[in-house]
């Protein structure tokens, strides 16, 4: 149980910062598989097409074959930004009455006791930011934290279904390729 302020905002930034760190190792893993994927996808598709379309799907396949990777470089970046910033505490002690903010860092709480639920951190985290989206220019800190971690379930939604898709598509041109 917390029994003071300083105890509570210490608990609440160590349980975001926990989230952070984890958000950025995802975020990382993900950006490797999707470049990896985009890069297959590109080569592959590059290699079913004729001479004359191969430069151009070069050129302008280079586009979508990027997006699933850069969506996990910006969820990598805001996250990476966000763990820098070090008035986190100090920001949640100025929320220090309002209740709604106490069941957030509770729930929260509860998710990173399985490492399985970082996405629904995140999600739970949402309340929280509504509350702070207020006073966002006084708590610069946790604000940054909570955009950084409450973006990451889409931009990771981003990079994952991004690189089935490169994959998949990078699949069927392997099998175009072969059978022409």
């Amino acid at each position: 149980m917390v029994t003071s302020l300083g105890d509570f905002a210490r608990l609440a930034a160590g349980r975001i910062e926990e989230i952070l760190r984890r958000g950025r190792r995802l975020a990382t893993i993900e950006a490797v598989v999707a470049a990896v994927a985009g890069v297959f996808c590109l080569i592959a598709v590059a290699a079913a097409l004729s001479d004359s379309a191969r430069g151009a799907w070069l050129a302008i396949g280079l586009v979508p074959c990027a997006i699933p990777a850069g969506a996990a470089l910006v969820a990598r970046q805001a996250l990476a930004g966000a763990s820098r910033a070090s008035g986190i505490a100090s920001d949640v002690s100025r929320l220090k009455d309002d209740p709604a903010v106490r069941r957030a860092i509770a729930d929260i709480g509860d998710a990173l006791r399985d490492r399985r639920h970082l996405v629904a951190s995140g999600r739970r985290l949402l309340a929280l930011r509504r509350i702070v989206s207020n006073r966002r220019s006084e708590l610069t800190d946790l604000w940054a934290s909570l955009l950084a971690i409450t973006r990451l379930p889409l931009l990771a939604g981003v990079a994952a279904i991004g690189s089935l898709i490169l994959g998949a598509i990078g699949v069927v041109a392997t099998i175009v390729a072969l059978l022409t």
